[in-house]
């Protein structure tokens, strides 16, 4: 009994992980997504869709960038400029060339606002700044929650700080 109800619990998972298997199709120049029966899941209304990555797809509309859930649902408004992969849970976002950062929830962590980023390390950091500069100044480094967590006399005033600042 227990042998036929593990055969069963292992079908049934593989058959739920492929019924939530996404393929892109195009029609007319657009693009939607079916699932694997065929079922039209998001219509034909985007200039592009990514692959899914972790449940997640970038989708490009009339110049503006968003992502969507495997559900077809955006889970940001179609308003970016670009919209980067996800690292560490969270992703890079750009309005008018200014960067911010976004987590898997399409919740903006920090609003669009650095002039430059340089994406996030093993360490889970990155490096910001707010200022125009053709140099190296004004540099500081955040953590996934957007805190500051070193050289925050560069960071604008106000800035949060994490409590484990350098």
């Amino acid at each position: 009994m227990k042998k036929l109800l593990l055969l069963f619990l292992i079908a049934f998972i593989g058959y739920t992980v492929k019924a939530q298997e996404l393929t892109t199709f195009e029609k007319n120049g657009k693009f939607g997504l079916k699932n694997a029966s065929g079922e039209v899941i998001v219509p034909t209304k985007y200039n592009y869709i990514s692959f899914f990555i972790e449940g997640l797809a970038h989708v490009e509309l009339k110049n503006k960038w968003g992502i969507i859930d495997s559900t077809g649902k955006l889970i940001t408004p179609l308003k970016y400029d670009f919209t980067g992969e996800f690292e560490y849970g969270v992703a890079w976002v750009g309005i008018k060339g200014k960067y911010g950062l976004i987590d898997k929830k399409g919740k903006e962590i920090v609003s669009p606002i650095f002039n430059d980023v340089d994406g996030f390390f093993d360490d889970e950091t990155a490096l910001v700044r707010t200022k125009e500069s053709e140099d190296y100044e004004g540099y500081f480094t955040i953590n996934t929650k957007g805190e500051c967590s070193k050289d925050c006399e560069n960071a604008p005033k106000g800035y949060p700080k994490t409590n484990k600042e350098n």
